[in-house]
């Protein structure tokens, strides 16, 4: 099978088995933080089973494991996975912490670029704070080699010398800044605001050739983390309101039946069936199954974006996951890629949501 997947709000996925080698390579990021720490990140296809090499168009699955040294149970930590030469985008998943000493482990699903060339690439992994002001920062790298992919076009231009690159100072801040801003909002759940861009560029006044990597990557996360806040603020004052009034409607509902509604979604993973080389017999559109993990017993409201399809999903226990499937009608011949996206109608994860994005051809 052939898919992407797409984090809105940030949440990890898992797909599809891969006919692929096995292996595993990571490489020791800085050194841990005394509050929350990656534990590991592990390079594995969707069965589970540890993964060195994958054709272009095919699924992987970074899984991190956090350990949480000291934090209390619940601390919101955000994992953010990139490797531009090998997929699109940026996938970041932000996920509450078990209780200290017990591991956390997140899946995010990433799909090698048709175009990614053969060889080795690197996989980056960064932790960082869920909130503003929250704290626990990491990195680790693991490695996953391409074949049967694109070879190296000849003639590339010489890369940048080693430890420099080239960019702008105020542009690389400005970027950060916006960027930092568009995720605080997401995050907050807020859809907008007016006056939130402040920020200062004192720093970046004076452009210059030649700044290493570091000091690029320095102002970037200055402008990040100043957009995020700005953003993040107006957001959660949005969530606040509306998760009071959701949370007052559906305690008294629970009251009244004796059920309980109080269970957040701890992770969410979609994955797609019937598509073989890229075909799918369109008649039948597109199978896709939602792996919901929930955070207590209880039960969970969710709908199908876009399509008239809802129901509820029941967790015995906590950490327990179940499955929901959905069937999404696929047009003949698809304009573009099939999406597949659930959202969660109630608790504390009401508004949270995961999409899938298949790229498909309709069987003749």
């Amino acid at each position: 099978m052939r898919n992407s997947a797409r984090t809105r709000i940030a949440r990890g996925a898992v797909a599809l088995p891969l006919a692929v080698g096995m292996a595993l390579a990571y490489a020791p990021g800085a050194v841990a933080d005394e509050n929350v720490a990656i534990a590991g990140v592990e390079i594995i296809d969707p069965t589970g089973q540890p993964l060195g090499t994958a054709k272009p168009g095919f699924n992987v699955v970074v899984r991190t494991t956090l350990v949480n040294h000291q934090l209390p149970e619940k601390h919101l930590s955000c994992i953010e996975i990139s490797s531009p030469g090998l997929f699109f985008g940026k996938p970041k998943t932000c996920i509450p912490l078990n209780k200290v000493a017990y591991p956390t482990k997140n899946e995010t699903l990433v799909q090698v670029k048709e175009g990614a060339a053969n060889g080795p690439h690197t996989i980056t992994v960064n932790l960082t704070p869920g909130k503003p002001d929250g704290v626990g920062t990491d990195t680790k790298t693991a490695t996953l080699t391409v074949t049967d992919g694109a070879a190296v076009p000849p003639g590339n231009p010489p890369p940048v010398p080693p430890g420099t690159t080239e960019c702008d100072p105020v542009t690389i801040e400005a970027q950060g800044y916006r960027n930092g801003r568009t995720k605080g909002l997401e995050d907050g759940r807020k859809d907008g605001f007016a006056d939130a861009y402040k920020q200062s560029y004192d720093d970046a006044s004076k452009s210059r050739q030649g700044l290493t990597a570091d000091e690029c990557k320095a102002l970037e996360g200055k402008g990040y983390t100043a957009g995020y806040t700005k953003g993040y603020e107006t957001g959660f004052e949005e969530g606040k309101a509306k998760g009071g009034k959701a949370g007052q409607k559906e305690g008294k509902e629970d009251r009244r039946k004796g059920t309980s509604q109080n269970v957040a979604i701890t992770n969410m993973v979609l994955n797609a069936e019937g598509v073989v080389g890229g075909e799918l017999d369109c008649a039948q559109g597109l199978k896709v199954t939602a792996r919901l993990t929930g955070s207590a017993a209880g039960t969970v409201r969710y709908h199908w974006e876009g399509q008239k399809a809802s129901g509820t999903v029941t967790f015995a226990a906590p950490q327990e996951a179940q499955q929901v499937t959905h069937t999404v009608v696929v047009p003949n011949p698809p304009p573009g890629p099939v999406t597949a996206a659930i959202v969660i109608d109630s608790g504390p994860s009401k508004g949270q949501s995961k999409s899938l994005d298949v790229p498909v051809t309709c069987k003749k």
